[in-house]
């Protein structure tokens, strides 16, 4: 779920996809879960929620994660090209 959330708050903010555009790339029938997702993430992001134990046990607060993601996209696009 939280996976889901990130992604949907990334698309959003680094394309000029819509909701629906997004919902349709992630195999999802409803833009509405879409928007629901980013809204979500948005506020535990506000509210400075931690983000759930990564595999190896590695705790960080979900801004850190998310940070993290971005930075990894801009870096995987820029080389794309």
């Amino acid at each position: 779920v939280q996976a889901r959330a990130i992604v949907a708050y990334l698309a959003r903010e680094l394309t000029t996809h819509s909701y629906p555009e997004i919902a349709q790339a992630v195999g999802r029938s409803y833009h509405s879960t879409v928007h629901t997702a980013d809204q979500r993430l948005r506020k535990q992001l506000a509210d400075g929620d931690a983000a759930e134990p990564a595999a190896d046990g590695r705790a960080m607060s979900l801004r850190e994660l998310v940070d993290q993601l971005r930075y990894e996209v801009l870096k995987a696009a820029s080389r794309a090209g």
